[in-house]
């Protein structure tokens, strides 16, 4: 499989999301065959769900998450939530680097490019920070995470063994990678009963759940536009 890119950074820092998967992971990553600046080439793997394990991918996310645990969130580097730029920066706390770091970047950016509907939202947020800070601030270890762990971003190969694809890797609450597969394409049950074996759920993690899926949904708002407007002020109105 080839990707190409037109920036340089781009090619970078995906690559750089595969190699540290693939060192930590129990679930594999397709293996990268050639990189430079334009060109990411990698492994071709012949994505079949009909045998797809999806327990094992449970199994092997939440062993992830347990075993890169860390007390330092954020990454090394910027990289990025399909074409928009991911900051990565640590701030002070969890909670300062979630709402600067990924809600209010894309609120920002809405009320540029959508002043009406962007200033709407800026005003409900500005009502209900307080509230999403005080969830956020119950984090206190964090996790590598994939960052953009959806059904589109998981294949099974000829055997049905997941693979990984597609990283925004950051060191950050686990149940935020949850957040999000519950949000598109949720996976089968089989996949989070294996999970919350090893990683049980967080006495607010349904609240924590909206926290991380507005910045999912924000973030396809500033990109495909006004049909995701509506999901994003549902959230905010009931935070």
């Amino acid at each position: 499989m080839v990707k190409s890119y037109h920036d340089p950074i781009r090619t970078h820092a995906e690559a750089d999301g595969l190699n540290h998967l693939a060192k930590v992971s129990p679930i594999k990553t397709p293996n990268i065959i050639h990189l430079d600046d334009h060109r990411l080439i990698m492994e071709f793997i012949d994505n079949d769900r009909r045998q797809a394990q999806w327990r094992e991918l449970g199994s092997g996310l939440a062993r992830m998450h347990n075993h890169t645990l860390s007390k330092q969130h954020g990454w090394h580097c910027d990289n990025f939530l399909g074409r928009s730029k991911q900051i990565n920066t640590p701030c002070e706390t969890w909670s300062d680097f979630f709402v600067s770091k990924r809600i209010e970047i894309h609120l920002h950016n809405l009320e540029k490019s959508t002043p009406q509907f962007g200033k709407s939202l800026n005003s409900l947020w500005d009502k209900k920070k307080s509230t999403a800070e005080k969830e956020l601030d119950t984090v206190k270890a964090y996790s590598l995470i994939h960052g953009d762990l959806w059904s589109g971003n998981v294949i099974f190969g000829p055997e049905g063994e997941p693979y990984l694809i597609d990283p925004a890797v950051y060191r950050g609450d686990r149940e935020a990678d949850l957040a999000m597969v519950y949000l598109f394409g949720k996976f089968p049950d089989s996949f989070f009963d294996e999970y919350f074996i090893t990683c049980p759920k967080s006495k607010n993690f349904q609240r924590k759940q909206k926290i991380y899926q507005l910045y999912h949904l924000l973030n396809h708002a500033v990109l495909f536009g006004d049909s995701y407007f509506s999901s994003c002020r549902e959230i905010l109105e009931n935070l």
